[in-house]
């Protein structure tokens, strides 16, 4: 894994949660014990180099984003539905900037509909990156998954060598 790739995932994502959702995160270590079981979804792009972003938050912390982005009222109720199509919207614009973040500003990428997913199904592809973000209440994650060699996914200016 790549500390520059770990760097762009926690960077995007706390900026993404911030303006999106206005909500806070701050960047942590990997936890020593297993995290909590979260609602997880995962986006899968094609482009110079394909594949999976995956974010999961804890389900304590998921109503307020939902609430915060839909302009909910504290205390009315939100749709599990509700919930996660504003979990995917999250994920769909984390993994539009983190990807540019990554290739460059004229890199274009496809993404996939993004889709709720099992937090146990690991994606195809090898990890490239990872993220942990702490919040008021809980926590969010993020894997980068890519298709061959996570090294290539560098920008050159990262990747060392001539």
């Amino acid at each position: 894994m790549s500390a520059t790739i770990d760097a762009v995932l926690a960077r995007e994502a706390a900026d993404t949660l911030e303006k999106l959702a206005f909500i806070f995160a701050f960047a942590e270590e990997a936890p020593e014990e297993a995290p909590p079981p979260g609602v997880t979804a995962r986006v899968v792009f094609r482009g110079p180099f394909t594949g999976t972003l995956v974010l999961s938050i804890d389900p304590v912390a998921l109503p307020e984003l939902a609430a915060n982005m839909l302009g909910i009222d504290e205390g009315e109720p939100i749709e599990v539905a509700q919930q996660h199509d504003a979990l995917k919207e999250t994920l769909n614009i984390v993994c539009g900037n983190v990807l540019p973040a990554i290739a460059g500003h004229r890199a274009v990428f496809d993404l996939a509909p993004p889709e709720i997913g099992d937090p146990a199904a690991a994606p195809s592809g090898r990890l490239a990156g990872s993220a942990v973000l702490s919040l008021d209440e809980g926590m969010v994650q993020l894997w980068l998954y890519v298709d061959g060699d996570p090294a290539q996914v560098l920008p050159p200016e990262h990747r060392g060598g001539p």
